[in-house]
């Protein structure tokens, strides 16, 4: 089975998680930046800790590649080259196609 990474990319609110969820089902992880700022169930956003919270996530799709997990899904908002370059850097290393939508 070919290995893909999915990106899904938007605004804050626009569905990506909402939409990752329902692709992914309950066989493929979802992996986003919000989830590092959960806490007992509650969003705790704290912009000082938001590069942690994008290197955490990043962490969290290469520990997947490196296990072989065939669909992996990131979403953030993802809206420029430099937050992107990383994930398309990891799909290489570890033989990933991407689809970003």
């Amino acid at each position: 089975m070919e290995k893909v990474l999915f990106i899904l990319r938007g605004l804050p609110g626009s569905g990506k998680s909402t939409a990752a969820d329902l692709l992914a089902g309950k066989n493929y992880p979802v992996c986003t930046a919000d989830d590092f700022f959960m806490r007992n169930g509650e969003y705790k956003f704290n912009p000082v800790l938001l590069g942690k919270a994008h290197a955490w996530c990043q962490n969290k799709v290469v520990d997947a590649m490196k296990s072989g997990i065939e669909k992996i899904f990131v979403a953030n908002t993802n809206t420029t080259e430099k937050e992107l370059a990383p994930y398309f850097k990891m799909a290489e290393e570890y033989g990933y196609s991407v689809i970003s939508l």
